[in-house]
């Protein structure tokens, strides 16, 4: 497969599918699917981190190294940061080195932002250890995340993905092409809050985002 530029707003499809897919909608070849995230995510991400820690300069973030869109999540990260007056800093998940970085990265004044990829998500447990032990506030990709443990989670309905990965192989077990179904971007958010966390680390969270959670841990 040829491996082309993105624009995701445009539809016109880049190397972000692994270079698998052409365009969105009509992705061609044996590809297309339900991706678990999408490249502008990262701006509500941090959005709900400055809603969580208001007080927080700097934000700490997690990449998974083997994603292939991470050069897009940092690209808003960094625009929205700046808009917002944040500084941040990066680095790749590793786990034998997950302790050290985020001791020397973290202050009174951080908060911590986990990205998406194999790494991270299957790795989740450890990462949401390590922001406990320095009462990091964090926001993580998907609801697992905070039923491990994790402060809030904000990431694609799964449920919904699943449902519409089944309705796929139906088709496609039917006859149909899979390089002429479209390549679905999430449509469904949940955010889920784990309160027993934020009483752990002595956080209060706005009411207007308990108001509007999906799902509150108690």
């Amino acid at each position: 497969y040829e491996i082309k530029e993105c624009d995701w707003s445009s539809d016109v499809c880049s190397s972000d599918l692994a270079g698998l897919a052409m365009s969105l909608a009509r992705p061609g070849g044996n590809v297309t699917g339900f991706p678990g995230s999408e490249p502008t995510a990262p701006g509500k991400w941090l959005s709900l981190l400055r809603d969580l820690a208001p007080r927080a300069h700097k934000v700490i973030v997690i990449f998974a190294p083997e994603n292939p869109i991470n050069d897009e999540y940092w690209s808003v990260i960094t625009e929205t940061a700046r808009n917002f007056g944040i500084a941040t800093t990066r680095f790749d998940f590793d786990a034998s080195l997950l302790d050290a970085r985020l001791s020397s990265a973290a202050d009174e004044t951080s908060a911590l932002l986990v990205l998406p990829g194999p790494s991270t998500n299957n790795n989740h447990p450890k990462i949401v250890a390590a922001a406990a032990t320095r009462a990091l506030p964090a926001v993580y990709p998907f609801e697992f995340y905070a039923r491990a443990g994790g402060l809030l989670a904000y990431g694609p309905d799964q449920t919904e993905i699943i449902r519409g990965a089944a309705g796929y192989v139906d088709r496609i077990l039917r006859g149909d092409k899979p390089g002429d179904l479209p390549i679905q971007l999430p449509m469904r958010y949940r955010t889920v809050i784990n309160l027993k966390t934020a009483k752990a680390q002595g956080l209060t969270i706005p009411t207007m985002l308990l108001a509007t959670a999906d799902e509150v841990i108690e």
